[in-house]
């Protein structure tokens, strides 16, 4: 449950991340060579569940678009249920649920957790997974394992720190009144795709644009 400071001189800073999520779930389904993407995450929250029902509902979205019929393993968002789970906290369980997701024929991954990140980003580059991040742009972190990276569900916390400050300087914070970052304000997006820039079709990074702009201008739920 999200806990919230309820004091006059504090200021609490969330993130939409279903937005980005949504981004994300369309443009694995576009890129998927196999017709199979896949998820998961490392706790039943509703900080986790946020993002898998957003790229669930974006790898939806890009089949009705498309007339597609990409599949999503891990999540099903019509019961809102899926591999959420504390087990994931071990690293055994969370490779052998990688290795089934392969197995399967899965080609692009979204864990909602920061333990594969790193613990299985080399299975990953084995098995030539590409993978979304989380939080923050992981080509950055990891760079070492660069071509894996497909993009990450960004929380761009540089532009919330200055929307707050900027506030502050104007003497425009409200008590009680909680930055959200959004697609609308710049508090939340995509990474840049890094090595995956030119592998990704122009028309489907117009989608991406299409669609940042419908969360925009408030003409699309994510």
């Amino acid at each position: 449950v999200e806990q919230l400071v309820k004091e006059p001189n504090v200021l609490n800073i969330r993130f939409d991340m279903a937005e980005p999520s949504f981004l994300a779930g369309h443009l694995a389904a576009g890129i998927s060579a196999t017709g199979t993407v896949c998820t998961y995450g490392s706790l039943d929250i509703p900080g986790v569940v946020d993002y898998l029902e957003g790229f669930a509902n974006g790898v939806r979205y890009y089949n009705t678009q498309h007339g597609a019929e990409v599949a999503l393993l891990g999540w099903d968002h019509d019961m809102h249920t899926g591999a959420v789970s504390e087990s994931f906290q071990s690293y055994g369980n969370e490779r052998q649920l990688v290795t089934d997701y392969i197995d399967a024929g899965c080609d692009v991954l979204f864990p909602v957790t920061n333990t594969l990140n790193l613990r299985l980003a080399s299975m990953a580059q084995e098995y030539e997974l590409a993978v979304i991040g989380t939080d923050i742009d992981w080509f950055v972190v990891a760079p070492e394992f660069g071509e894996i990276w497909l993009t990450s569900v960004q929380k761009n916390l540089d532009r919330a720190m200055f929307d707050t400050i900027a506030a502050l300087t104007q003497d425009e914070l409200v008590a009680g009144r909680d930055y959200m970052g959004t697609s609308a304000n710049g508090g939340v997006g995509l990474a840049p795709f890094h090595f995956w820039e030119d592998k990704i079709p122009d028309d489907l990074k117009t989608e991406l644009k299409e669609i940042n702009q419908a969360f925009v201008d408030d003409k699309l739920e994510p």
